[in-house]
């Protein structure tokens, strides 16, 4: 247990001095992992309790758009900004959770696929208020008052995105990590085991189901209107399914059965992306490609990898040992 919490310390400090030794391109590629990771911890809680959503773009777009309308129209600060686009994305997760999570199977993920899609053609419809396939622009960044200092404008300075992003995906993930590790994620795992014994025995399947999807889409819209604050701009074509697929593909390429494999796979497949600078357009093919081999050679994900490893070396040493006898 100590050694985790090292590890953790760790880890949280390098996160915390690393952007003062990395240029300004990798520091927007570290902002856009941490608002990944949110995205694929909030994926995989709602997996876990036996729903697989297609649709995860949903509420980052109803978080970006909620966001951008009130800071655009109504000239709203973006600290309340950010707060009612998490609220709204979890307030349209929670009407509209206790409908489609009865469902169940394929047609939830046909369902999630289609949500995510309405959006899209409603924004478009909506050209007078949301501008169509343009977008909202000039969205404003965010500003703190500070002691001595008075009014600090984000502007166009990434160093603050940077601490802020960080901040939103420390308390997600913790917030995630948290209630999965509590009863409540018992239930969650219980019921994607076996939803029907779940529910003989007392338990209320939907409300459990409702919690974990209310949770993930909250935290989505958060990141949602995070990132169009931070871009101060958003369009439609920010929440592609495709984008919802690739949030999948990073969590099982990463491993699904630990939350560290939501944290994982979008790190190491971001970054290496953007090593090998990857053309979008040859980014679906790739990924792909990973999740084939990741499926075939590697069920359990990169997680699984440091096991794996130990299993090999114990097998090494357990070999010369046997021929000795």
């Amino acid at each position: 247990m100590r050694k985790k919490r090292f590890t953790f310390a760790i880890l949280v400090v390098i996160f915390l001095i690393i952007p003062f030794v990395l240029s300004e391109f990798w520091l927007s590629i570290l902002i856009s992992i941490m608002a990944m990771l949110v995205l694929t911890t909030g994926f995989r809680m709602i997996y876990i309790t036996g729903r697989l959503s297609l649709g995860h773009t949903f509420p980052v777009g109803i978080g970006a758009y909620a966001s951008a309308l009130l800071a655009t129209k109504l000239g709203a600060n973006f600290w309340f900004s950010l707060l009612f686009g998490g609220f709204m994305a979890g307030l349209i997760a929670l009407i509209l959770g206790y409908i489609v999570l009865r469902i169940g199977g394929i047609y939830f993920v046909v369902v999630t696929l289609a949500m995510a899609e309405i959006l899209i053609h409603l924004l478009l419809w909506a050209e007078p208020l949301t501008g169509g396939v343009t977008g909202i622009v000039n969205i404003p960044g965010p500003a703190i008052y500070l002691p001595l200092i008075g009014r600090f404008e984000f502007g166009y300075n990434l160093l603050p995105y940077y601490y802020l992003i960080f901040a939103i995906m420390f308390v997600s993930v913790g917030v995630m990590y948290l209630m999965e590790r509590s009863h409540i994620g018992r239930v969650f795992h219980a019921l994607r085991q076996n939803d029907m014994l779940a529910k003989h025995m007392g338990i209320d399947v939907t409300s459990y189901r409702v919690l974990a999807f209310v949770t993930a889409s909250f935290f989505a819209g958060f990141v949602g209107s995070f990132m169009a604050h931070y871009h101060h701009y958003t369009c439609p074509d920010d929440f592609h399914v495709m984008e919802s697929l690739f949030i999948q593909i990073y969590t099982f390429i990463g491993g699904i059965s630990g939350i560290s494999g939501a944290i994982v796979g979008p790190l190491a497949i971001m970054s290496v992306s953007e090593v090998f600078r990857i053309a979008k357009e040859a980014q679906p093919l790739i990924y792909a490609t990973l999740m084939l081999l990741v499926i075939m050679w590697l069920p359990g994900g990169l997680i699984t990898i440091p096991s794996i490893l130990k299993k090999w070396r114990s097998k090494k040493k357990y070999e010369p040992s046997k021929q000795r006898a």
